[in-house]
């Protein structure tokens, strides 16, 4: 199969293969033209490397073809052509449908963005909050959402909604050990930075800071000077060159895996509970001695 372009006599052609072509190997009789491709492989056991190129349907275009479902060039990195057709399935004509979802706001969240054609009202702990130009600003310290949908045609339930909700973040106050998800972050894959102001009045050579369990990686800043990350335990970072006398800065950021998005969204074997869990889940200590 072939799908390609060539610049001839200063004229750009085009290939495209399809059913009708044919392919000669090695002197043998002509035969119709066949992608090779596996409409699934348990990498678990395949070892074949040529397997990968099997499970990716694009990998012998030239030019990457538009996402296959309407609606969905959010996932792409490019805007939409309207190649594909926005058709929207409309299990209930002529009835009206009202859909409620809620969800837990991540911290720091200040402003709230809701994609959506149909009639919306939006509650955050309880009280109204109104949604302008699908926008809506967030009190300080916001916990939970409630948004209530109506439409009489085209979509229901989540799919309602034209694009996942979005956020504006400032800071916000953490009490650690805290993981991801008691932030409003439990399908979150990314990263978390936790930043404290302390006071050092002991004058020791020596400063080691240890967090006794992450469930991710970590980098750690003191004074703005970054330290050698950590990928797994022990958690511990040699501060004494970037710690001082009277006031600091730490920083930690944590980045997690995949997993726990994966979980939320597409779930599979291949992630099991014990991955969903993100952040700083044990103590954190700082400690000083002299040498």
């Amino acid at each position: 199969m072939v799908d390609g372009r060539y610049n001839g006599a200063g004229v750009p052609t085009r290939l495209l293969s399809g059913a009708g072509w044919q392919c000669i190997r090695s002197g043998g009789d002509p035969a119709a033209a066949k992608l090779r491709r596996r409409q699934w492989v348990d990498l678990t056991f395949a070892t074949d490397p040529d397997l990968y190129n099997d499970m990716d349907p694009g990998w012998p275009l030239i030019d990457r073809r538009p996402h296959p479902l309407p609606g969905a060039d959010w996932l792409e990195d490019q805007p939409a052509d309207d190649t594909v057709v926005r058709l929207i399935p409309d299990a209930y004509p002529q009835l009206e449908r009202t859909t409620k979802l809620r969800w837990r706001i991540p911290r720091g969240a200040t402003q709230l963005y809701l994609a959506t054609s149909a009639e919306s009202t939006l509650t955050v702990d309880g009280q109204g909050v109104v949604v302008h130009g699908g926008t809506a600003p967030l009190p300080p310290g916001a916990l939970s959402a409630e948004v209530t949908l109506t439409a009489a045609t085209g979509a229901a339930d989540a799919a309602l909604l034209l694009a996942p909700i979005r956020y504006d973040y400032g800071t916000a106050f953490v009490s650690l050990p805290a993981d991801f998800a008691t932030q409003g972050l439990g399908d979150y894959a990314g990263a978390v930075c936790y930043t404290r102001s302390i006071t050092v009045d002991a004058d020791c050579t020596q400063w080691v800071l240890e967090l006794a369990d992450v469930r991710g990686t970590v980098a750690v800043t003191v004074n703005g000077i970054a330290q050698p990350p950590r990928v797994w335990a022990p958690y511990q970072f040699d501060v004494s060159t970037a710690l001082r006398l009277g006031a600091n800065t730490i920083s930690l950021t944590v980045t997690n895996t995949l997993a726990p998005y994966m979980a939320a969204h597409s779930p599979s074997h291949y992630t099991s509970p014990n991955q969903e869990v993100s952040g700083i889940v044990g103590s954190i200590r700082l400690s000083g001695w002299q040498t």
